[in-house]
């Protein structure tokens, strides 16, 4: 089976969260989320 959760301490939760601080995306990765968002908005009927 598997595993489809992870129980983390928050002592861990913050040592994860420091490690990603300062992170940037590259262009290539921020062109990507664009273009995802787009399709994703696509999708929503406009009201």
């Amino acid at each position: 089976m598997k595993r489809t959760t992870r129980k983390l301490s928050a002592e861990h939760k913050a040592k994860i969260a420091e490690g990603n601080k300062g992170k940037l995306h590259t262009p290539e990765q921020k062109a990507k989320i664009s273009e995802s968002l787009r399709q994703y908005w696509a999708t929503i009927p406009a009201e």
